[in-house]
């Protein structure tokens, strides 16, 4: 399962239309899982606006493709952010990103 997926120029627009925390929890209630917590719903939103700023880097191909909330076959557990594409090779590559959301740090 992926809750959202697209290229990045999808994502970024997602992102600056403020649409890409509502898409995810439209795709999670689709598949029976609501999520009515605010919590998660703030981190998708500020988190993903960071990832945004990462991936406006010229080095990111704009058709590079993500996905969100992607559920590891047999578990339950879930990968936050994936990139995936191909390098300088035209070799396919794949990063998985967990995502924190963090108030402070000592």
């Amino acid at each position: 399962m992926i809750v959202y997926s697209g290229n990045i120029r999808q994502f970024n627009l997602d992102v600056d239309n403020r649409v890409i925390a509502d898409r995810i929890k439209e795709e999670l209630e689709k598949i029976g899982i609501n999520h009515n917590n605010p919590s998660e719903y703030n981190a998708w939103d500020q988190s993903l606006l960071h990832m945004k700023n990462v991936l406006s880097d010229p080095d990111f191909h704009l058709d590079t493709k993500v996905a969100i909330e992607y559920k590891l076959p047999t578990t339950s557990k879930r990968v936050d952010f994936l990139i995936s594409g191909k390098d300088d090779n035209d070799i396919s590559k794949v990063i998985v990103i967990e995502l924190k959301q963090w108030e402070k740090s000592i």
